[in-house]
């Protein structure tokens, strides 16, 4: 049964990660469509 726990904390984490990348991302898109459209 522990090692079930510990499996579900370490989901967690990765989806926790996984979504703070794509939110990383999306900011780093806004960013990069944004320095595109003054240079244009």
């Amino acid at each position: 049964m522990k090692e079930y726990e510990e499996w579900i904390l370490i989901l967690i984490k990765i989806i926790g990660q996984d979504q703070q990348d794509r939110q990383d991302n999306a900011a780093f898109g806004r960013k990069a469509s944004r320095r595109r459209r003054k240079n244009s």
